[in-house]
């Protein structure tokens, strides 16, 4: 065979393991999926066992090269905010579309089933067979730790893909290199699912049973994604949105009282009623509006520490004629985000908007915007 010939006949094996990504096979088992730990990692329990059909996923996360072949545009992110610049380095600002449009891609391009991973089998690969914290035990080794402490600016480190060692099932790159989509929409919500922690991230949230979660649309440095080859993600049902609070009859707010009306403050920062509600010691930021049914809604964050992931938003509401507030009941979370900066806006149809920041990880500097409507009050 002449040496072009023999170039030619290795050509699709090359694309293989650079423009395609490399899978691995992952074999059926059961596993204990969750964690224990309870407080602001409550939604990883209880611990479960659960069973994993078998099925084949990427040695790495997906690659700038590998992205690049089925969305050319995307070369032009590379370096942003100062990360992942190399053909070898995770892609990075990829929306769930985006990641799942490049698994159809991928389908049809090589005539296979790729698609995300759903979130046991994200758990279950990553485990390795192993039930600490980490494939690597109960604590992740320094070498394999990239930055992992929130700062406003983020330290620019490598994100390079297949360093180190692999996990038991030949994967790597299993705790925060970068976070990574899954297909499983996030407890029924609108939030997807991402797994595995990723750089300039506290390590707790790199462990193997951590969940976090994202609105679809986002796209942030600090999220990628990985292959897997399986028959089609579980359908998913429709998502729970914003829930009715009550029947909103019409009240008369131009109304005006005939003499002044004087009170003293009602406090609205008020504990839950709810067990298992999220309270922390730290409540600020507080938006206020009327409501059609006559009440007035508060809603404010709170958190232990203002950089913190845990940080939630809440919300207590004033009824007509009433004395004092109702107690707190949440109001807004996306799973492992800080949410600073809440604002409230009742249009003159009585129609409520809600906006709130949302972070990448858990400091407040560039922040998303989310944006709800409500048309009950």
């Amino acid at each position: 065979m002449g040496l072009l010939a023999l170039v030619l006949s290795l050509l699709p094996v090359l694309q293989a393991g650079s423009l395609f990504p490399e899978v691995v096979p992952i074999p059926a088992g059961t596993f204990r999926m969750g964690s224990a730990r309870g407080g602001e990692d409550a939604d990883e329990g209880p611990v479960r066992t659960v069973s994993v059909e078998a099925f084949s996923m990427g040695v790495t996360e997906v690659t700038n090269l590998q992205y690049e072949q089925f969305d050319p545009s995307h070369r032009a992110l590379r370096g942003a905010y100062g990360f992942s610049y190399g053909d070898n380095e995770a892609v990075v600002l990829v929306s769930y579309d985006d990641a799942t449009a490049y698994c159809e891609w991928l389908s049809a391009k090589t005539g296979r089933s790729f698609r995300l991973p759903t979130e046991k089998e994200w758990e279950y690969a990553c485990r390795g067979g192993t039930e600490t914290d980490f494939w690597t035990g109960d604590d992740l080794p320094f070498p394999l730790r990239k930055h992992q402490r929130t700062e406003r600016n983020k330290v620019s480190v490598s994100l390079l893909t297949g360093q180190g060692t692999p996990n038991p099932f030949g994967l790597y790159d299993l705790h925060g290199n970068v976070e990574e989509w899954c297909c499983d929409a996030y407890d029924g919500t609108e939030f997807r699912v991402t797994r595995g922690g990723s750089h300039n991230t506290p390590v707790r949230y790199l462990r193997s049973a951590n969940r976090s979660a994202m609105i679809p649309a986002d796209r942030n440095v600090q999220v990628g994604f990985r292959v897997v080859e399986a028959p089609p993600c579980p359908e998913q049902g429709e998502p729970i949105r914003f829930q009715p609070v009550r029947p909103a009859p019409s009240y008369e707010w131009t109304a005006c009282p005939e003499t002044p009306f004087f009170a003293e403050p009602l406090p609205f920062v008020i504990p839950p009623a709810a067990e298992g509600t999220p309270f922390y010691w730290h409540n600020h930021q507080p938006a206020v509006t009327w409501c059609g049914d006559g009440s007035l809604l508060a809603v404010w964050f709170s958190c232990n520490e203002e950089s913190g992931r845990e940080m939630v938003v809440l919300q207590s509401r004033l009824q007509p004629g009433a004395t004092a507030w109702e107690p707190a009941r949440l109001f807004y979370k996306v799973p492992d985000r800080n949410m600073t900066g809440s604002a409230l806006l009742t249009l003159p149809n009585g129609n409520l908007l809600h906006f709130n920041g949302v972070a990448d990880s858990g400091d407040w500097q560039n922040l998303a915007l989310a944006v709800r409507g409500s048309e009950d009050g």
